[in-house]
């Protein structure tokens, strides 16, 4: 066990024990501070029953001890200033003795119904050692079973109905079930990975080796809009109608031109 001293000789329980001899002493800031340090670091909850009076592991302890806190705080503080003891570093012995008190109450609420402790809390010391070291080691001998967060499992640790066997049976048969849905879920995921890796190659290699189609834009011809025609259809008329050939006039003035340059 883990204890900082304070000043040298004064231990956790030391402290704990003189408060309860003599109450509250006019300290230097300092030692004030340096005694709260040390107390602060000390082993959670551990000497309390001797300012709560009741006996951890005696009938119906937990029940007892939540009420019997909950009266010494209530006559102190007002419920605003119980919220704020816990959120915040105490500054004197008594302070810190009544932070760990709070604490110590919420710590026991939470890890039992009815003043019963659940699984978890005898997990975690609120039963037997021998419940506790079973639990344990029941635990670490499923840590490998994946996931370590499923929520079937992870319920039965808070209840109160369940023997230790009971408990080691639905919750071995709970992990291996979503063990197995797990496996069954990542071969899934793997499948379909798969099945849409081949089909993306294949589309690939379709548009490799697929002809280019290539669409052609058909128009109907209409021989009254081709310039060429109308300019051949406009000499003709002016051939009929006035008796000259246009062509063979124009033949005649480029052969003409033609003598005159070479003269």
């Amino acid at each position: 066990m883990f204890i900082t001293t304070y000043n040298g000789s004064m231990q956790y329980k030391e402290i704990l024990d003189d408060y309860i001899a003599h109450g509250n002493k006019n300290l230097s800031a300092e030692d004030e501070k340096a005694k709260v340090d040390a107390y602060m670091q000390g082993p959670f909850g551990a000497g309390l029953d001797k300012i709560i009076g009741i006996e951890e592991g005696t009938e119906d302890w937990i029940t007892k001890t939540i009420d019997k806190i909950d009266s010494m705080l209530s006559n102190k503080y007002s419920p605003e200033e119980r919220r704020a003891l816990y959120g915040k570093y105490p500054e004197t012995i008594e302070k810190a003795i009544d932070w760990e008190l709070q604490g110590y109450m919420d710590f026991l609420r939470d890890n039992s119904i009815d003043g019963k402790p659940t699984i978890e809390g005898k997990m975690i010391g609120l039963g037997t050692k021998e419940e506790e070291a079973d639990l344990r080691a029941f635990m670490d001998s499923m840590s490998s079973l994946y996931p370590n967060n499923n929520k079937e499992s992870l319920s039965l640790l808070d209840r109160t109905d369940l023997s230790i066997d009971e408990f080691k049976t639905l919750f071995a048969k709970a992990r291996e079930k979503a063990t197995k849905d797990v496996e069954e879920q990542r071969k899934q995921i793997i499948k379909e990975e798969q099945e849409y890796n081949a089909n993306f190659a294949k589309e690939q290699n379709e548009k490799k080796f697929k002809p280019m189609q290539v669409k052609k834009k058909y128009e109907t011809y209409d021989i009254n809009k081709d310039q060429k025609f109308l300019y051949a259809r406009e000499l003709l008329n002016f051939k009929e109608k006035r008796g000259i050939d246009v062509l063979e006039l124009m033949q005649k003035i480029d052969k003409k031109q033609i003598l005159n340059k070479m003269v």
